[in-house]
């Protein structure tokens, strides 16, 4: 069943923490966003169930389904949709002085991208855990919560390593315009010839590719 998001309603005090939440959300069913003008403030999407598409302002475009993930930075322009119903993610929105900084530097990502995650169920939990203190009213929550932002940035800079997409995401990204022809028109035969021309390699190569993805 999806969950509510949580919004935070920041204080001065909590406007000078160097990491803190604006929206969070757990099992959360994601609608349709389209935004030409990106949003004020850098956000974490997590595929926890089924498949949804993200389309960047380059028109490049990335399935999240389980196991992977949208960091998308603040302004940049995006759209994301589920593929099928019932698409569910564990998301996070989040800003503060130090958080361009640690992505930057850290996680060494400097634009808006899909990422596999090595372990989700961590990132999951951590999320989770924001969840929950920031619909609680504990005295020092606002100090818990970005104390858990700093923690999901620092295990998202272990799980995607770099901060960049792995060997296997780049595959899949390379072979996706075939992938996404077939998912069109699955009841149709697609020949060997044709979806290695949609990527632009030989069909010998495409098969290769195909396999290891």
């Amino acid at each position: 069943m999806s969950k509510p998001l949580i919004w935070s309603v920041r204080t001065d005090f909590d406007k000078q923490l160097p990491y803190y939440f604006t929206i969070v959300g757990t099992c959360y069913e994601q609608e349709p966003v389209k935004r030409p003008k990106g949003y004020p403030y850098f956000q974490w999407i997590q595929c926890r169930e089924g498949r949804g598409e993200l389309t960047l302002s380059d028109n490049k475009k990335f399935i999240i389904s389980e196991g992977r993930g949208m960091l998308l930075f603040p302004n940049e322009p995006h759209e994301y949709k589920a593929l099928e119903e019932g698409w569910l993610v564990d998301l996070a929105v989040f800003t503060g002085a130090e958080v361009e900084g640690f992505i930057r530097r850290i996680l060494r990502a400097d634009a808006s991208g899909a990422y596999d995650v090595a372990s989700p169920q961590i990132i999951a939990g951590v999320i989770e855990e924001l969840y929950a203190v920031a619909g609680t009213a504990l005295p020092t929550g606002n100090l818990r919560c970005s104390a858990l932002v700093y923690t999901l940035l620092a295990e998202l800079s272990r799980l995607l390593s770099t901060g960049q997409a792995s060997p296997m995401v780049r595959l899949l990204d390379r072979i996706r315009p075939a992938i996404s022809q077939i998912e069109t028109a699955p009841e149709r035969p697609f020949s060997l010839g044709e979806l290695a021309a949609l990527v632009g390699v030989t069909p010998q190569y495409f098969c290769s590719l195909f396999k290891q993805a």
